[in-house]
């Protein structure tokens, strides 16, 4: 895995612009795997991926960005379902 300064500077484009979004957070990092957690790395994704779009990132960083965001998103769901699921009657 790509650290979070590695990541933001690759794919950036010519316009020589250095995304000043806050780095992405790992579990590792956080020793948690919650809702609250899970909603701030997709926060902070999607803001990483807004500052590699006005930075002329190229598809391929932005397609990896995507995929980070889909996968986070898709553990969100799981967790909100595992959640509020009611067994059936």
């Amino acid at each position: 895995m790509l650290d979070a300064a590695d990541s933001r500077t690759r794919g950036r484009g010519t316009r020589g612009h250095v995304p000043k979004t806050p780095p992405v957070a790992t579990v590792e990092e956080t020793g948690t795997d919650s809702l609250a957690w899970l909603a701030l790395r997709i926060a902070r994704l999607v803001a990483l991926r807004q500052e590699l779009r006005a930075g002329g990132a190229d598809g391929q960083r932005l397609e990896a960005n995507r995929r980070e965001i889909v996968s986070a998103q898709q553990a969100l769901s799981g967790l909100l379902i595992a959640r509020y699921l009611r067994p059936a009657a």
